[in-house]
């Protein structure tokens, strides 16, 4: 097939987990035997670098992106002036928010991955603010939300979101039937190193990471360290990272006091992130909001690396059975946890080959861009029978 991916915000080499996933999907579908033009939008702090892109993955067509600043919904609403033409293609995967109002100018079979339902998510991300102004624009923007959701969804054969609980509301809110989930994938031969070592040592090392810009994961910091962390300290020997994509200042602006401890050490980011996580010893990842699918949360299970986290941090993802464990609803189900782990590294193996099977069992690379085709096909046959485009050659 003939597959323009037309995204919202893209980085290269990626800079967020999102953005690997969807670089990935891209390799392998071009892995088997797809033809892949890759355009759309790129976020000025997003670099893209094209021509090591290139360098790399010397079979997909790069089509020149469009820079803007500002958030999605800014540029959607700006999208919905702007008449784009499209090259003619098989299918064209339309990816993000702020894409939504770009199909009604394509005239190729199309579909529109949203990953996440954007009203529902901004409408969380407004219950989770704790301050009146961000908590009133976050309102606006899911009501915005909402409306180019209403108009701009049912243009499209079919609107993807990765978890099926959105799939869900997002099917209710809107009241449609073109709204399908596929998860997102996992390479996990090519996610190395992983960690193996699970033996007891000195001290317990636990990682919390996420972009702390986003207010709800500061927030889900702050709870963790003051009812938490505080508490575990003057029980076991910790050494608590924190991997937030910001600095020491802006960490110790937003929490001050709590992350002064001589056991929390404050990185901005890391190379090699896999390399670093394998070295941990516990992630925890305490999410108090979010919608969808963490990438955060599927990676760490991927690594093989114990993880515990709120209901919000392992959404959408079904562990109940192997792993319910790893799901911590409180402040104690978190101190019991990590005490445990502390002390066991038949615990921490256990737990880390549970999550990893999750991800084998779920979310393989291969099996996923297979669902992919599926949709693609049925999308593309669907178009030809109404005789609605012409794709051009092959």
């Amino acid at each position: 097939m003939n597959i323009l991916f037309y995204v919202s915000n893209l980085s290269y080499p990626p800079i967020e987990g999102a953005h690997a996933r969807t670089l990935e999907l891209i390799d392998v579908l071009a892995s088997r035997g797809h033809t892949i033009t890759l355009s759309g939008f790129v976020k000025k702090s997003s670099p893209f670098d094209s021509v090591l892109y290139k360098k790399n993955h010397s079979k997909i067509n790069i089509i020149s992106f469009r820079k803007y600043s500002g958030n999605y919904i800014s540029q959607a609403l700006k999208n919905t002036l702007t008449r784009i033409e499209f090259p003619a293609a098989d299918i064209v995967h339309f990816e993000g928010f702020a894409v939504i109002s770009c199909g009604s100018s394509c005239k190729s079979p199309k579909i529109l991955s949203l990953i996440d339902p954007w009203a529902i998510r901004q409408a969380r991300k407004a219950d989770a603010e704790s301050t009146t102004i961000k908590k009133a624009i976050l309102r606006i923007g899911s009501i915005v939300s909402n409306i180019l959701e209403k108009i701009y969804l049912k243009k499209y054969s079919h609107v993807h979101v990765v978890s099926p609980t959105d799939a869900i509301a997002l099917r209710k809110s809107h009241n449609l039937s073109n709204v399908v989930h596929i998860p997102v994938s996992f390479d996990q031969q090519n996610m190395l190193p992983k960690k193996t070592d699970y033996s007891i040592k000195n001290k317990l090392k636990i990682v919390f990471w996420g972009d702390l810009h986003v207010e709800y994961l500061l927030e889900s910091l702050r709870w963790y360290l003051l009812n938490v962390h505080q508490v575990i300290t003057s029980q076991i020997d910790i050494d608590f990272y924190i991997l937030g994509r910001v600095s020491k200042t802006y960490i110790a602006e937003k929490i001050p006091t709590l992350t002064e401890a001589p056991n929390i050490h404050i990185i901005e980011w890391t190379q090699d992130l896999n390399s670093f996580l394998s070295s941990m010893d516990v992630a925890v990842l305490p999410d108090i909001s979010g919608t969808g699918l963490k990438n955060r949360t599927l990676h760490a299970m991927a690594l093989g690396l114990p993880t515990l986290g709120s209901t919000f941090a392992f959404e959408g993802i079904d562990i109940e059975s192997v792993a319910s464990k790893a799901i911590c609803s409180t402040s104690q189900d978190y101190i019991k946890c990590l005490k445990e782990l502390s002390t066991s590294s038949q615990q921490r193996s256990d737990l880390a080959y549970n999550l990893k099977n999750v991800i084998s069992n779920n979310y393989d690379a291969t099996a996923i861009a297979m669902e992919w085709e599926q949709l693609y096909q049925v999308t593309n046959e669907g178009a030809l029978r109404s005789g609605g485009y012409n794709a051009g050659p092959k």
